[in-house]
């Protein structure tokens, strides 16, 4: 089925113009123009329209115009996602895994990343392929630890960049939160909200709170506890994630 290998590495109209003399209207003085983003979301309502109706194959070519219609920078990666999801739809899964693997080598950033391992995962127990979903939702809580590393990362930068330019930023808090590798003092307090999210996110509860339906789903030989106490185990000593080593864990309790 899916090759998995792969991947390893209505409102009243009256009085109203049709959608494209309304959208030929349109004009604007930058390059791309009122007229084609209006367009883009024109055909993205209708492609949302045509699978409430069930017309998936339909549905699918309805967004493939919408993209063509955009700019790259107008279509944020939810609207990206969308594809492979009226694929699976249309029964088409390889065309939709191999769209879930083209967005894997394009939207690389961190935020990213953490949607798309998600989104995944809700792919993969669409189609009761538990064991893979199970995975895939491992991978996601890596991602999620990475991005919100990150913002960690920024929040540190920040700080050092206010003080290079002698800035005094109004946070609500008085007294420093933590400092920075260059002694620079800490004051936003979302600094100590990701912190606590990475703690808990770790910790062998949380990870068996989101893991166990999957596990139960999947008849693993090992407990929920016990994959649930590996995985944070390996959670809370590396600092970078890798798909192929969480597979190995996983493969440990089939």
């Amino acid at each position: 089925m899916l090759s998995f290998l792969r991947f390893l590495f209505k409102k009243d109209s009256k009085n109203k113009l049709p959608p494209n003399e309304a959208v030929n209207n349109l004009t604007d003085d930058n390059n791309f123009s009122v007229k084609e983003k209006n367009l883009s979301r024109i055909l993205f309502k209708e492609a949302t329209q045509l699978k409430k109706e069930n017309q998936y194959g339909a549905a699918c070519r309805k967004l493939e115009e919408a993209f063509s219609a955009a700019s790259d920078d107008e279509i944020v990666l939810k609207d990206r996602m969308r594809l492979p999801m009226y694929l699976q739809l249309a029964g088409k899964n390889d065309e939709a895994w191999q769209a879930f693997n083209e967005l894997n080598v394009t939207y690389i950033d961190v935020f990213s990343q953490a949607e798309l391992a998600n989104q995944m995962r809700i792919f993969l127990q669409k189609e009761k392929n538990f064991r893979h979903a199970l995975l895939f939702e491992s991978w996601a809580i890596c991602k999620e630890l990475v991005r919100d590393n990150m913002n960690i990362f920024r929040i540190h930068e920040n700080a050092d960049m206010y003080s290079s330019m002698g800035l005094k930023i109004n946070f609500d808090e008085k007294t420093p939160l933590g400092y920075t590798k260059k002694g620079n003092p800490i004051f936003d307090s979302s600094l100590r909200m990701f912190e606590d999210r990475i703690s808990s996110a770790k910790s062998s509860e949380v990870v068996e709170k989101r893991i166990e339906r999957l596990v139960s789903k999947s008849n693993m030989k090992g407990s929920c506890l016990e994959i649930a106490s590996t995985l944070s185990n390996y959670l809370s000593t590396n600092e970078e994630y890798k798909l192929d080593e969480v597979k190995n864990i996983l493969q440990k309790f089939d």
